[in-house]
């Protein structure tokens, strides 16, 4: 089958966005390094328009996008040269490719460029197109301006096993939200406009698991069965955190909460705790996470410091001495643990809120995150089933609900992305 390119550019539409007036903290709304915000846009326009299939991301194309957004910048002035044609060579069977590009005087502005591009025929043909992949990339020029390129191509897409039975992004209203090809979780809980869930846990077969509320409480969700009786704070917004014991069921689940004291709590039956860390009236513990054999963890405060726990008369967990830490600033966000870690071969990673990603204990070094500097946007992070401590993989979410895969993790659909709506709490997969 012969090879053909399908180029468009948005000279005039972004003329005219050239004498648009924002105020430069208007930029700051914007996700700058969200590789999947105009990637879901373009998704969600192919859903509305005979619902097309979702077009996947692909790194190649990423590399290709960000140079060209990179080429149009430095040259202040849009044009094409060898895209579509490079964007062929990134997959075989590849049969076309297309490209579209744009400048906004806004800076980065997903929405503005993807309406403009949809209002535009060449444009919408590229995003309506027969194709099937995408990827696409910003830069921002010295005078502010935003330039973007999208680059589109067909061709076979091999078929990519999840490496997980279930991931799954909970928000700030207590909504699951299925990412990749997880299937929805029945719940029980939904608090809409009230920014109350703070965590949840998947049970070990990841056939459900349970939400946690601000006061303590746990909601079931999927197939797990009521939920046991937990501490409770009514009024009080301080629970922080829920971890379930590798034992648990559906019909007899086990585990911990934490508060934001680092009061650690059992319910369901689980042993008492040993160890940890407590700050009377400072809200400064923010989660926790169990060795893959239950036997202890660690506690994650806002500085980053990690704190080792002991479950019953199991020995103490090592003291983790090289994590990263940030005296005095409190922006250590989540903690992950490399599957199979024990006490006697701890390994993991910290999030800070502007997305990086420090490993601790034998993990190496980490590859690849997303970083959003001085913007707290990061929310939670997860290691794949695949991690191991020489080389840890995984994904992070920002808080408009944007997965990112670090480290040579696949590339995973958003079930819950949310543009400019910081709503996302955390990420769960098991």
């Amino acid at each position: 089958m012969g090879r053909f390119l399908r180029r468009s550019l948005s000279a005039t539409f972004a003329l005219g966005l050239l004498f648009v007036s924002a105020p430069p903290q208007s930029v700051a709304a914007v996700d700058p390094y969200n590789a999947t915000a105009q990637q879901t846009l373009i998704n969600q326009d192919r859903a509305q328009n005979g619902g097309l299939p979702a077009l996947a991301w692909n790194n190649c194309l990423a590399t290709i996008a960000q140079q060209n957004a990179d080429r149009i910048a430095a040259q202040g002035y849009l044009s094409h040269t060898n895209g579509p044609t490079l964007d062929l060579g990134c997959l075989p069977g590849a049969t076309y490719a297309g490209e579209n590009i744009a400048y906004t005087s806004r800076g980065i502005d997903d929405a503005q460029v993807n309406t403009m591009f949809m209002n535009s025929a060449p444009h919408r043909a590229n995003i309506l197109g027969n194709f099937t992949l995408v990827a696409t990339a910003w830069t921002i020029a010295s005078n502010g301006y935003g330039y973007i390129a999208e680059e589109f191509l067909n061709a076979p897409v091999p078929p990519v096993a999840d490496p997980f039975r279930a991931m799954l992004t909970l928000d700030a209203f207590g909504r699951l939200h299925a990412d990749g090809s997880t299937l929805p979780q029945a719940t029980t809980a939904y608090w809409p406009n009230w920014r109350i869930a703070t965590a949840a846990a998947l049970l070990p077969d990841a056939s459900g698991g349970y939400v946690l509320d601000g006061f303590g409480g746990l909601h079931p969700f999927g197939a797990a069965g009521p939920a046991p009786a937990a501490a409770y704070w009514s009024g009080w917004n301080i629970a922080r955190d829920v971890a379930l014991l590798p034992g648990s069921t559906a019909a007899a689940p086990m585990g911990y909460t934490l508060d934001g004291w680092g009061g650690l709590h059992q319910f369901g039956g689980a042993p008492a705790i040993r160890g940890g860390a407590m700050w009377v009236n400072w809200d400064i513990a923010k989660r926790l996470v169990l060795l893959s054999d239950g036997t202890g963890g660690y506690m994650l405060d806002g500085w980053g410091g990690l704190h080792a726990f002991a479950v019953g008369t199991n020995p103490m967990p090592p003291a983790i001495t090289n994590n990263a830490f940030w005296p005095g600033w409190s922006i250590a966000r989540d903690i992950a643990l490399t599957p199979g870690s024990t006490a006697s071969n701890v390994s993991g990673v910290t999030l800070d809120g502007y997305g990086g990603v420090h490993p601790f204990g034998t993990a190496g070094a980490v590859q690849g995150e997303a970083m959003w500097p001085n913007w707290n946007i990061a929310r939670s992070v997860k290691l794949s089933p695949q991690s191991t401590a020489a080389q840890p993989q995984g994904w992070t979410v920002d808080g408009y609900g944007g997965l990112h895969p670090f480290g040579g993790a696949p590339a995973v659909a958003s079930g819950g992305y949310s543009l400019g709506r910081d709503l996302a709490v955390q990420l769960i997969e098991g």
